[in-house]
C-alpha cells in the first residue's frame, strides 16, 4: 500500500474562489502537493439545491470517484467547499490501514455519512457501491445522491463493506444547527475542537459558504496558524 495518499477534488467556475481557498489552506499545512482537480461543467442553476442540473454534476462526481478508485492506490475525495487547518492525510491512511475499513466519512449526523470527504480503500466492492448510487439516481429511484448512497451503503447489497465515520475535528455546522440548514443571520457558537478541516456545507450558496468559513475560523478555541491569504490559480489537471 502507498505509504501518501492522493487527494481528488473538483470545482465548477463558479466555486473557483472556494477551490482557491482550498488549495490555498493545503499548500500552507503541507498537503498540496497529491492533489488532483477535475473541472466540471458549469451547468445553469448548479447553484441551486436539488435542482435537474446540481444532479446532474453530482452524477459527475460520483463518476469522478469511480476514476479515483480506478487508479488503484487509497485515496480522499474532498469537495472544493472545505478548508484545511491541520495535517490529515498520513493519519488518515493509518487509520485506514489499521481499522480494517474500506471507508472512512465525515459525518453528515451521527448516522448518515457526508461524501463530500471521505477517504477510500480502492476495491471491486467500493467500486460497485459508487457505480451503484449512479445508477439509482440515474433511474430517479432516490430524490439525491446522499440518499442513494447512504441507502445503499445500510442495504444488505453491500452489507459486506466496512465503515467508520470521523469525528467532530473534520467540522460541519450541523453540529451546531442540529442539522439545519444555516444561514448568515444565525452565529456561530465556540468551537473547542482541535479541528483538521471545515467542510462549508450545511448552507446554500457561495457567499453563505464564505462567511461560514470566515466565523468558524474565528470561534475556533485551538487556532491554526494558516491565514488564507496565499492567492492560488489552478490549472486543472483531469
Amino acid at each position: 500500500m502507498t505509504n501518501s495518499l492522493k487527494i481528488y477534488t473538483f470545482s465548477t467556475q463558479s466555486y473557483k474562489s472556494l477551490l482557491d481557498l482550498s488549495l490555498s489552506s493545503l499548500i500552507q499545512i503541507g498537503e498540496h502537493e497529491n492533489v488532483v482537480v477535475a473541472s466540471f461543467e458549469q451547468k445553469a442553476n448548479f447553484v441551486e439545491l436539488f435542482s435537474p442540473e446540481w444532479r446532474l454534476t453530482m452524477i459527475e462526481k460520483l463518476r469522478y470517484v469511480l476514476f479515483s478508485i480506478d487508479a488503484v492506490q487509497p485515496f480522499v475525495h474532498a469537495d472544493c467547499d472545505i478548508v484545511y487547518y491541520r495535517p490529515f492525510t498520513q493519519r488518515l491512511l493509518t487509520l485506514l490501514t489499521t481499522s480494517g475499513l474500506d471507508l472512512i466519512f465525515q459525518a453528515d449526523s451521527s448516522q448518515n455519512v457526508c461524501l463530500g470527504f471521505f477517504v477510500c480503500k480502492p476495491t471491486k466492492r467500493t467500486y460497485d457501491l459508487f457505480a451503484a448510487s449512479i445508477k439509482l439516481l440515474e433511474e430517479g429511484n432516490a430524490e439525491n445522491f446522499h440518499q442513494a448512497f447512504n441507502k445503499l451503503l445500510n442495504s444488505q447489497l453491500f452489507s459486506d463493506i466496512k465503515y467508520g465515520l470521523l469525528g467532530s475535528d473534520a467540522y460541519s455546522i450541523w453540529r451546531q444547527t442540529d442539522g439545519k440548514l444555516w444561514d448568515s443571520s444565525q452565529p456561530v457558537n465556540k468551537i473547542f475542537d482541535a479541528v483538521f478541516m471545515h467542510h462549508a456545507n450545511f448552507t446554500v450558496g457561495i457567499d453563505n459558504k464564505l462567511n461560514l468559513i470566515t466565523k468558524v475560523r474565528e470561534n475556533m478555541v485551538f487556532k491554526s496558524p494558516i491565514m488564507f491569504q496565499t492567492p492560488v490559480h489552478y490549472e486543472f489537471s483531469l
